[in-house]
């Protein structure tokens, strides 16, 4: 996130933030500091349309998301 505001004035062309996006406030985050989207690799990943095993697909959908602080 850190590096997206020097992205943003040093290219010409879109790009997108990529990494630990998960939600609704990643994608207004990122577009507030310059990016044109985001991507969201392992978000899905649990799609039916995503070639993965079954099997990783169910341990990403029960996977806990860490307690903050």
């Amino acid at each position: 996130m850190i590096l997206l505001p020097t992205a943003a004035d040093q290219l010409t062309i879109p790009f997108l933030a990529s990494g630990g996006m998960a939600d609704a406030r990643s994608l207004v985050a990122s577009l507030s500091l310059g990016a044109d989207g985001i991507n969201m690799g392992t978000r899905f990943l649990a799609t039916q349309e995503a070639p993965v095993h079954e099997n990783v697909k169910n341990a990403l959908l029960e996977a806990k998301r860490p307690i903050p602080g």
